[in-house]
């Protein structure tokens, strides 16, 4: 029997209200959900949304863990469902928060009715191997962690953090709209009146440490699954991509290869496009009645 979890009193969700079936989405490594508004406000008309903040974001949350592994984030979302949302539901993710998902659903199936992944961040089964065994200081020395650790994290206005996104080669296929989010949800303002990353780096450096292999979770699932994909990357390669395909065949493969890895950033109103789609044609859509708008920390 599992055992239940209780969700940590400082966590912080939204009920964002919707039509159609209940669905959670989770946000990728680095990412606030807030940063997603684009792309959620879209889906609403299609599901009943609801969205667990990942764990870096919630306040007082402290230094990272010990632990590495991402199980600790798909942890977080058994316990969400299981105390907030009238499971089963869709469950939603990108990047790392698709791949938290899919451990989620491998442990709670009982949870999910489908899952709708988009860019799941993972390694090869011999790389993921590798990153567990090294100890985080050699891990740190690596990319992408090397780098975030070394990242602005600091400024001294809104305005000051949104010029310094927009002139990130990362960013460079967001529009307006993915802009005025990051300025609204990416930082926070201190007590010293400077505005600081909403998602500390050092959280999301520790995330890059022990990226999992989840392609055995992956096969299986018996549960409908849409996966998505953009242009192939670091965070998630054409290998994989062929992988997944081969473990999971009854799922539906959709694609859009003129975004890349942060595509319901770059190009919300197309993804949701994909989402919607995807989920006609993996049997997940129905309606259901709109409830209020909520929010809150258990």
């Amino acid at each position: 029997m599992e055992t239940r979890m209780t969700l940590p009193s400082n966590a912080t969700w939204t009920h964002h209200g919707g039509n159609g079936p209940t669905a959670h989405f989770y946000g990728a490594n680095g990412f606030p959900t807030g940063v997603y508004s684009p792309l959620l406000a879209r889906l609403a008309g299609h599901v009943t949304l609801h969205t667990l903040d990942l764990r870096p974001t919630w306040p007082k949350v402290g230094p990272p863990p010990v632990r590495r592994d991402w199980q600790m984030y798909a942890d977080d979302l058994i316990s969400f469902l299981e105390q907030t949302v009238d499971a089963p539901v869709i469950g939603m993710g990108h990047s790392m928060g698709a791949t938290c998902t899919i451990l989620a659903a491998a442990r709670r199936p009982d949870l999910f009715k489908g899952l709708v992944l988009i860019e799941p961040a993972m390694l090869s089964r011999a790389l993921a191997l590798l990153a567990s065994i090294l100890p985080k200081a050699a891990m740190n020395l690596t990319q992408p962690a090397k780098g975030t650790l070394k990242k602005t994290d600091t400024w001294k206005s809104r305005d000051a953090y949104l010029a310094h996104c927009r002139g990130k080669r990362m960013y460079s296929g967001l529009g307006d709209e993915a802009f005025a989010a990051m300025a609204t949800h990416g930082v926070t303002e201190t007590a010293g009146g400077l505005w600081s990353l909403a998602f500390p780096k050092v959280w999301e450096a520790h995330n890059y440490t022990q990226p999992p292999n989840v392609m055995g979770e992956l096969a299986g699932i018996n549960l409908p699954c849409v996966a998505l994909r953009a242009r192939p990357s670091v965070f998630f390669t054409e290998a994989l991509w062929a992988q997944w395909q081969r473990v999971s065949p009854g799922s539906v493969f959709l694609e859009d290869l003129s975004a890349g890895h942060l595509l319901p950033l770059e190009d919300p109103e197309g993804c949701c496009g994909l989402i919607a789609s995807g989920m006609a044609e993996a049997g997940m859509t129905g309606e259901k009645e709109t409830p209020a708008v909520s929010s809150g920390a258990s």
